[in-house]
């Protein structure tokens, strides 16, 4: 067991700080039956594979091949099961729970299938990965479009992916960019590695700095990172550190220029034997989101709970 360093990561979700200090391997827990819970709303039978939250907390965009749209394209698996190319869904917060999600409109989504959802600091922009028929002639495969009040606006590249990384792609996991617009990453396994990796860039003056891949990548696999509002936290998935199993989800403190100062598994309360990915969680930390197994999964701020497995890069 590598040097344990501060939990401060629940600090910064629900407005409480516990510590762990060097050789302290208790836990502490805040007694709540329901700490992690299945959100039925907005899960499916079928799979959820990425999530975006507005920063504001009152939409979420689900990436799911649920199905059942005319544009659909339906495939049968060898065990006999039908599943359907993904699309983008949205939910609102509506009084005190998630409405029904329902499919953004065809023009967003396509016959092919889309991914990877992000939301801007407003809420009202959507970056979206999708492999449209025409992606190759539009700077695909990533792309934006703004909602306004006469609907979404035609999609246009996003020019956040360069050309030479898309034909480096063996594999794409998600896209996070923060909610102040200033830093992206990018999961995605690249020529010649065969497991994904997160990746990160900055904007500048001039615009978006190279892509390089960051610290936190490991021999293993990476699915996807979200970082904090205040920029202080980088919540990402691995199964590349010490863990309960398949990917976890873990939790970096980062300094002031953005490196990585610890790293700490978020516990036995979110991660299981299985795989846990894409936390998102609203500006204030009301609410927190993550999948688990392909089905999408709530967290009271109420209910965290520290662990002891922390690591120093």
């Amino acid at each position: 067991m590598k040097r344990l360093c501060m939990a401060l990561w629940v600090g910064l979700m629900c407005g409480a700080l516990w510590a762990h200090t060097p050789g302290d391997s208790s836990r502490t827990q805040i007694p709540d039956a329901h700490r992690v819970q299945l959100n039925e709303c907005l899960s499916s039978s079928h799979r959820e594979l990425n999530l975006a939250i507005s920063p504001d907390g009152k939409t979420v965009i689900i990436a799911s091949d649920r199905g059942g749209n005319d544009w659909n394209t339906a495939f049968v698996t060898p065990d006999r099961d039908t599943l359907y190319d993904v699309d983008l869904w949205v939910s609102n917060w509506k009084g005190d729970s998630w409405t029904t999600p329902k499919p953004l409109p065809f023009g967003i989504n396509s016959s092919a299938s889309e991914d990877e959802p992000v939301l801007s600091k407003s809420g009202n922009r959507l970056h979206f990965l999708s492999w449209n028929l025409t992606w190759e002639g539009t700077a695909g495969p990533y792309y934006r479009s703004k909602n306004k009040k006469g609907g979404w606006s035609p999609i246009v590249s996003s020019a956040l992916i360069p050309e030479y990384l898309i034909r480096d792609v063996q594999n794409t996991r998600h896209l996070y960019i923060s909610s102040d617009d200033r830093q992206a990453f990018w999961t995605a396994g690249l020529v010649p590695d065969l497991t994904a990796d997160i990746y990160s860039c900055k904007k500048s003056r001039w615009g978006w700095t190279q892509w390089q891949k960051h610290e936190l990548s490991t021999f293993g696999e990476e699915r996807s990172a979200f970082l904090s509002a205040d920029g202080r936290f980088l919540y990402f998935s691995s199964d590349g550190y010490e863990g309960y199993g398949g990917l976890d989800l873990f939790c970096a403190q980062l300094d002031k220029d953005g490196h990585v100062t610890c790293i700490q598994n978020m516990g036995p309360e979110i991660n299981t034997s299985g795989d846990e990915h894409n936390w998102v969680m609203s500006r204030d930390g009301s609410k927190a989101l993550f999948i688990r197994d392909d089905s999408i999964y709530e967290v009271s701020c109420n209910s965290m709970l520290t662990d002891s497995n922390d690591y120093t890069p």
